[in-house]
């Protein structure tokens, strides 16, 4: 369609249409097609959930005069584009595997953002995103090793660990990053076990040690080193999709996520009851004083920045993630105090959200960059694998207590960032 032809719609279109028409007559369907479905598939493998992508996808694919039907699961993308002028319509699905990578998911929301705004065409976005997916990560395996120490270390203390439990921690966190990354290289019919693997590795060694050192808690020892494949954040994400009435997805990661759980849990009790069939699992022997609250100054900063480097978020984003982390655990500490740990989470969930937006709208990069990590460490899939564990201690009250918390929690998260948006309307990103 030539711009004149365009013009001569004036009085039946508005200048929206006009504007979306004259952005489609610049380029081939195809070229559309193929940005429009790189975009869905590289966001979705970097860590956008899938709402987010659906959204997002719908929205790029009206401004260049187009419509958009996006499915989103936890392992596939279905897109159907349909051009609102000529009816040209094409549909696939693509299956996607990958890992959370927040530096190249920021680096295709700058791409978008400049295809949204005519700086780049469609061709030259798809070569951009080609060249995103081929780069390195932006930490390497090392970093990523000390991500997990970190994290490790910054954990028990927050969790009601002592001083003992950090340090065996940290070790034991080394163990997980091998465990992890060899995974990768297992026979596909055991991929799905090193949940189990990991937990049973570590919660035997935790069980022997503790035979020279009885003041260890096995439980937080086991929680801390393991905490970066706790399911947590599946479980929330699966609770978000069920509460939008995305039924699917929604079961599909909340089921994935609990079997991850109940897998690491039978891991760790085997394990400890291999060693000590007769003591309870949810105590240590002794007692010793838990990390003091003043430290939290230190430990969760030490917490976010393990996370940050595990999820690769990139060096210019990096201090921004901290910092919003940082604020939102102290509203979620003052929230607790008050009101317990639901409002903690409300309210924690809310400044994220409100402070992301305004992040996102400065800067033109998903807010997702930002949110993933702040979601993850406010839900609380520790207090779920620990609820799991006092139920097959024979603690059956306080163990269901303690694992109906992880979906009341994550409720809780749900609403505060759905008043977020309403307090705030967000910037569309992935």
């Amino acid at each position: 369609m030539s711009r004149t032809e365009i013009m001569t719609l004036r009085d039946s279109k508005s200048a929206a249409d006009l504007e979306c028409l004259a952005r489609s007559s610049n380029y081939s369907d195809e070229e559309i097609w193929e940005v429009l479905s790189l975009v869905g598939v590289c966001a979705h493998k970097y860590g956008s959930s899938s709402i987010r992508i659906e959204g997002y996808l719908k929205s790029l694919a009206e401004l260049f005069g187009y419509r958009a039907q996006v499915e989103s699961f936890p392992d596939r993308l279905q897109i159907a584009l349909t051009r609102i002028d000529n009816g040209w319509q094409k549909s696939d699905f693509f299956q996607v595997a990958g890992d959370v990578e927040l530096h190249k998911l920021s680096l295709i929301g700058d791409v978008v953002t400049k295809l949204e705004k005519g700086r780049v065409s469609p061709a030259a976005a798809v070569r951009h995103l080609k060249a995103i997916d081929t780069m390195q990560p932006e930490w390497d395996s090392h970093l990523v090793l000390f991500g997990y120490v970190a994290v490790a270390f910054g954990l028990p203390g927050i969790i009601g660990g002592n001083w003992l439990d950090t340090l065996f921690a940290s070790m034991l966190s080394t163990l997980i990053f091998f465990i992890v990354q060899s995974s990768s290289r297992w026979n596909v019919r055991l991929q799905p076990w090193m949940p189990l693997v990991s937990t049973f590795s570590v919660g035997l060694l935790t069980a022997v040690v503790s035979t020279w050192l009885p003041a260890i808690n096995s439980v937080i020892v086991i929680v801390s080193a393991t905490a970066i494949i706790l399911p947590g954040y599946s479980i929330s994400l699966g609770v978000s999709e069920l509460a939008a009435t995305r039924w699917r997805s929604g079961w599909v990661n909340l089921s994935m996520g609990m079997l991850c759980m109940t897998k690491m849990v039978i891991g760790a009790w085997a394990s400890l009851n291999l060693v000590y069939p007769s003591i309870a699992l949810s105590v240590s022997p002794y007692s010793v004083p838990s990390v003091n609250e003043y430290w939290f100054v230190i430990l969760f900063p030490i917490l976010m920045v393990g996370l940050n480097v595990v999820f690769q978020v990139s060096r210019r984003d990096f201090l921004w993630v901290t910092l919003v982390a940082v604020i939102a655990f102290a509203v979620y500490l003052m929230g607790g105090k008050l009101s317990g740990t639901h409002l903690g989470a409300l309210l924690g969930s809310l400044i994220a959200v409100l402070l992301a937006g305004e992040w996102s709208t400065r800067t033109g990069r998903p807010s997702s960059v930002i949110m993933v990590p702040v979601v993850v460490m406010l839900v609380s899939g520790t207090i779920g694998f620990r609820g799991l564990i006092n139920i097959t201690d024979g603690d059956v009250t306080l163990g269901l207590e303690q694992f109906s918390q992880t979906f009341t929690v994550a409720l809780s998260i749900l609403f505060g960032l759905w008043m977020g948006h309403r307090l705030r309307k967000p910037l569309m990103t992935l």
